[in-house]
């Protein structure tokens, strides 16, 4: 169910509307901040998305995320985001309060709507914590050559090593915090590893750089808290 709100935001004294998308369980709150013209509903598709997999959080019945939504020319990538909070439920890390910023170039109408609408699913990827509450699994691993999530049993190295034929102990990360993947993503190709086998990207993942929701993705929300459906 989607409500619509008005508020005065007291910090800054500018008024935001606001957007509730919710799958009964999990609510994804989109404070659109002085939007103006900028569409607003590829926000609330890409909301839908992450709520048709994402069900809830585990050990809690509701659990609200407050989103701060911006569009700028000021930064440099299409777009950035983050956790700006976080509460602790059943010892885990979970997001109360994220922020996203979207490059103004994205709403133009020559800019290509499904690289700006993925862009979008990728950036509220991060809000729900990839690339911030996995930062503590994160390890450097000498076998991968780089960093890596590093979580015991963790479904998302589970996926991947069935997907790829692998036996790894962890799962490969990029710098930058997302999952690996050096044809689409700006992280550098690493060397092979320790069995001389190239270390497979997740190129189709959307948060590598891809297009898909996948199942590595989704897994990787599983294993730090959520609740998903695959």
């Amino acid at each position: 169910m989607r409500v619509l709100l008005f508020l005065c935001l007291l910090a800054s004294n500018s008024w935001a509307s606001v957007e509730s998308v919710s799958n009964g369980s999990l609510t994804l709150n989109l404070h659109f901040q002085e939007f103006g013209r900028f569409d607003k509903q590829r926000y609330i598709d890409a909301a839908n998305q992450w709520l048709s997999i994402v069900k809830s959080v585990e050990g809690k019945p509701h659990h609200s995320i407050d989103v701060d939504i911006y569009v700028t020319s000021d930064i440099n990538h299409d777009g950035e985001a983050g956790v700006l909070e976080t509460e602790v439920v059943g010892g885990v890390e979970i997001p109360i309060h994220g922020e996203m910023v979207l490059h103004s170039r994205t709403h133009n109408s020559e800019f290509d709507y499904e690289n700006a609408y993925t862009t979008v699913v990728h950036e509220l990827g991060h809000v729900l914590g990839v690339g911030q509450t996995t930062e503590k699994y994160i390890q450097r691993v000498d076998a991968l050559n780089g960093p890596a999530f590093c979580k015991e049993n963790s479904k998302a190295l589970a996926w991947y090593n069935k997907l790829y034929q692998r036996n790894y102990p962890c799962l490969r990360f990029a710098e930058s915090g997302h999952l690996y993947d050096f044809v689409l993503a700006d992280d550098p190709e690493r060397d092979n590893d320790r069995q001389g086998r190239e270390i497979p990207p997740m190129t189709n993942e959307v948060m590598a750089n891809g297009l898909e929701i996948g199942i590595i993705t989704t897994a990787l929300l599983d294993d730090i808290g959520y609740v998903v459906e695959y």
